[in-house]
């Protein structure tokens, strides 16, 4: 079974190649590009709460 971690690097992954392909096609300012960058910003806030979340209960914190 994959973790929810390894489920959202994959995510995390997906996001970034298509936001690299759509900025090769629009301008950094387009609306679609800011909003696909929003987002991997907030996929990747949350992947780094889980992470470190995960680092804790691994030294007991």
């Amino acid at each position: 079974m994959e973790s929810q971690i390894t489920r959202l690097l994959k995510f995390i992954e997906e996001t970034r190649k298509e936001l690299n392909q759509l900025g090769m096609c629009k301008p950094l300012t387009d609306p679609e590009v800011i909003d696909l960058s929003q987002r991997l910003d907030l996929l990747l806030n949350e992947y780094q709460k889980q992470h470190y979340g995960l680092r804790c209960q691994r030294l007991g914190a």
